[in-house]
Formats: C-alpha cells, structure tokens, sequence
C-alpha cells in the first residue's frame, strides 16, 4: 500500500517534477491542503477540473481522502491537457510503456497547435505572372484582354475561324 508522500509523488512525477516534501510541523491533511493550493494556483489543473475550484481549508476531515483521490487524478490527467501550457511555451512529456519498456517523448503546445507550424511560411497568393505575351492569371487565363495573339486576339480568332 503506498503512503500518501508516495501517491502525490507518483502525481507531481508525471509533470516531471518532485512533490514537495513534508514539513516537520505538517500532518496529512495539513500536507494535502497546502499541496491543493499549490496544484490550484501553480497550474496543475485544467480549467474545467473539479477540484480546481474547491477550497480544501474548508472541506471535513471525512471529505478529504475523497477529493485527495480526485485531486490527484486530476493532476496527472491535465498533464496532457493543452490549456494548463503556458503561452508561447511546450511541454515535453515522457511516458514509459510497462510491457516493452520503451520510452516515449511526446509534446503539448498551447492551443493543440503542431510543431510543424512554425516550419512553414505564411502562403503567399499568386494573383498573375509575367509573360512574353502579357500578364496571365494563376490559372492560365490572359488578363486585361491580352492574350497569347496579341491586343485584340479574341476579334483575330473570330475572323481566322479559330473558335
């Protein structure tokens, strides 16, 4: 059975960070409500969770294992949660497969927004090109009633039976 030291360890290891430890003065419901402010404030939670916004200084000692199991669930689920990255920033998360051992690195930006953005540049619309014969639209139509007979090409067509 693990400790209560262990349990919020296992949950603050997911963000790649230690628990904070116990203080000599603290017991365990005093340590569970300082380490809820610290998740609450710090950014640990979702916006949605549903501790995010219970105030454990106030909850009955009878209350607390149970919102302490849901704190700590929610801890580590909102790891992944794109809304608890700060902007302009990513997160790396490692996470360790328990049949083969593997590790895998994946990241969480704000927004859901892919790495590979920031390799592209912005598009760049193409209204017309510059040909011998006069300025062409992307799509390969003469502009400005040019076209590849010169001024006035479509009355030339129409009288050397081109059409």
């Amino acid at each position: 059975m693990k400790t209560l030291l262990e349990k919020v360890d296992d949950a603050f290891q997911v963000w790649g960070r230690a628990a904070p430890p116990m203080r000599a003065d603290e017991d365990n419901p005093k340590y569970i409500r300082r380490i809820a402010r610290i998740a609450q404030k710090k950014n640990y939670l979702a916006y949605n969770a549903k501790t995010k916004k219970v105030y454990f200084d106030r909850l009955a000692p009878d209350a607390l294992p149970i919102f302490t199991a849901m704190l700590l669930d929610e801890i580590k689920q909102s790891v992944t949660r794109s809304d608890t990255v700060p902007e302009g920033t990513e997160r790396q998360i490692f996470t360790r497969d328990d049949q083969t051992g593997m590790s895998t690195r994946s990241f969480v930006r704000p927004n859901g927004r892919c790495f590979t953005d920031e390799f592209t540049q912005p598009c760049r619309r193409v209204l017309s090109f510059s040909t011998p014969n006069g300025p062409m639209d992307a799509s390969g139509r003469y502009l400005r009633g040019s076209s590849a007979m010169g001024d006035g090409g479509y009355a030339k067509r129409a009288m050397a039976g081109m059409w």
